[in-house]
């Protein structure tokens, strides 16, 4: 009996010491890191909402079955200055127009009058892009159409584009009413109207045939280069009388690159500037100053080469604009809707063998009407205006009335690197819930209207990510040699929104640190159940973030652990995680 008493202490002296061993074995206690760069940060924008949402309104026009539409134009604020206003003639039709609905409806009385607000616009007597027309319903204090049952008014057009006119009224003390009329890109327009009732009863047609041009002055050359090695050339001829600088710009129309070369009459290259095709840079747009040369006083002639640049070119799309005038003239060169850019939807670059890079960059300042970009929707998408400086805004137009259906103009910028950015950094980014298959244009313009020395970016689909970092340092501590030691830090990405792994790597401040853990470190990001493992004798766990793998989301918790290989004081390291975030 004793002997078997014996037997059964020491089996359960030898389950104790087990137990023993499997407690120790696992993890010390758990050790949480605080960061050393990841202070969070603060964006404000509009109201506080760095992305907001918006949805686009309706177009405006609506059908009367007469032949024309009723517009509801937006209510313009603008002060207008009527001083030097001249009237101008429409031809007139002879009757007004009844509708066969509603029998006993009397038509409006009266005659709309016609002015030209601005004519010191004109340039050589026609008509500019700064041009504005006013039809004036009321003038003066008197009115000139009214409606004989005392019904409200309404201006029906023959399908004019409605975003080239605007309501303008006296509000204050009722001197003027009527709608004003700006027609921002250049052509010749065939313009008729009339002033409606609400039972589509109307005066007589009014008709204008009005051409125009821009309000700039300065001229255009078009081409298109038909091979890798093609080259155009062209001579222009400048007038150094009232300036001391040209400026030659160039537009890529297509999709290929190409490079512009200039000589002065000697043969002497006097500048260059190369613009990028669509999927390396998208760089769509450069400039070459013509300073005087000297003892020239009138004009001067310049030879102009445009050759395709090989690893640029596009088959059957290199197309191209060249503009060029005095400098003060270079911000009207490209404001035209005839000068538009196809924009496609962006990805951010992950993948280089599939992706490309659909921002379009922009070194040349936009002027108050801006740069035109076209594109074609999916469904919401996501602009992103990028810039150096709180310059620019953009706007989104309808491509058959140019009507604008959203402004950022209200907007105010955030910089996504916050306070440890060096270089000042502008961002506005707004989520729009477009119609699918859809065509619009995007528009990037200067509010203000006045140059600025530096550029912009813009996209249109996906968000545009930034890269960060975080990092952490492990303190010093007691290893046991095969006992773990888990530690765990939070990361929180800068702008606050989803942001995605790169690398994270392992910088021990001894190589001693290293070599206690066998130079082998193990993190689980947050949301996961799979730790990574570095490869052995690298100081980092790829992601695959730029090898296109699947996102793997940075944001929340994360666990570090080490597994000493030898026991003693280990010195402490640091843990940095990369990671990309949405801007």
């Amino acid at each position: 009996m004793k002997r078997f008493w014996s037997m059964l202490l020491c089996l359960a002296m030898v389950l104790s010491l087990g137990v023993t061993a499997l407690a120790a074995e696992p993890v010390e206690e758990e050790i949480s890191l605080l960061p050393d760069n990841a202070e969070p940060l603060s964006y404000t924008i509009g109201s506080g909402t760095r992305t907001p949402a918006v949805d686009l309104p309706q177009e405006s026009a609506t059908s009367t079955g007469n032949g024309l539409t009723l517009v509801e134009p937006r209510v313009s604020e603008e002060e207008i200055d009527f001083s030097s206003a001249i009237l101008i003639a429409g031809e007139v039709s002879d009757n007004s127009i009844m509708t066969a609905d509603v029998a006993d409806n009397q038509a409006p009385v009266g005659k709309p009058s016609i002015f030209v607000i601005n004519p010191e616009s004109m340039i050589d007597g026609q008509y500019t892009t700064a041009t504005i027309f006013y039809i004036a319903t009321r003038w003066n204090n008197q009115d000139l159409c009214y409606d004989p049952e005392g019904g409200p008014l309404f201006l029906a057009t023959n399908n004019f584009p409605a975003g080239y006119i605007t309501e303008l009224n006296d509000e204050d003390y009722g001197t003027y009413a009527g709608y004003a009329v700006r027609i921002f890109n250049r052509g010749s327009y065939f313009f008729q109207f009339a002033i409606s009732d609400m039972y589509n009863g109307m005066t007589p047609v009014t008709s204008l045939n009005l051409n125009i041009i821009s309000r700039g002055v300065f001229e255009t050359i078009d081409g298109s280069l038909t091979s890798a090695t093609a080259v155009d050339r062209h001579s222009i001829t400048v007038d150094y009388t009232n300036t001391d600088t040209y400026c030659l710009s160039l537009l890529r129309k297509g999709t290929g690159g190409f490079k512009v070369t200039v000589y002065d009459e000697n043969g002497t290259q006097c500048g260059t500037s190369t613009v990028s095709d669509l999927h390396t840079g998208n760089r769509a747009k450069g400039a070459i100053e013509l300073k005087r040369p000297e003892g020239v006083t009138g004009s001067y002639s310049y030879s102009v080469s445009v050759a395709a640049v090989d690893k640029y070119f596009s088959a059957g799309d290199t197309t191209y604009r060249l503009a060029y005038g005095a400098e003060d003239q270079k911000v009207y060169f490209f404001e035209d809707v005839s000068d538009s850019i196809e924009l496609p939807y962006y990805v951010p670059y992950r993948d280089m063998l599939k992706d490309h890079d659909y921002r379009s960059i922009c070194d040349l300042t936009p002027s108050d009407y801006g740069d035109y970009y076209k594109i074609t929707t999916k469904g919401p998408e996501t602009i992103t205006l990028t810039q150096r400086r709180d310059y620019f805004r953009f706007k989104i137009l309808s491509t058959s009335t140019f009507e604008t259906l959203y402004d950022s103009r209200d907007l105010q910028p955030y910089d996504p690197y916050g306070s440890s950015s060096s270089v000042p950094f502008e961002c506005i980014s707004v989520k729009v819930n477009f119609t699918p298959g859809e065509s619009y244009y995007v528009v990037v313009y200067s509010p203000e209207g006045v140059g600025a020395p530096y550029g912009y970016e813009i996209s249109v689909g996906d968000r545009q990510l930034i890269s960060r970092s975080a990092e952490y340092t492990i303190p010093e501590m007691s290893f046991v040699k095969g006992t773990p030691r888990m530690l765990n830090f939070k990361l929180t990405p800068v702008t606050g929104l989803s942001g995605y792994v790169n690398t994270v790597d392992y910088s021990a401040h001894t190589a001693t640190a290293y070599n206690m853990h066998g130079s082998q470190f193990s993190v689980l990001s947050p949301g996961t159940s799979t730790w990574r493992t570095n490869v052995p004798h690298t100081r980092s766990i790829d992601f695959g973030f730029k090898s296109g793998q699947p996102l793997v989301n940075c944001g929340g918790t994360w666990q570090l652990r080490l597994t000493p290989t030898e026991s003693g004081t280990y010195p402490g390291a640091k843990i940095t995680v990369y990671y990309m975030c949405e801007i």
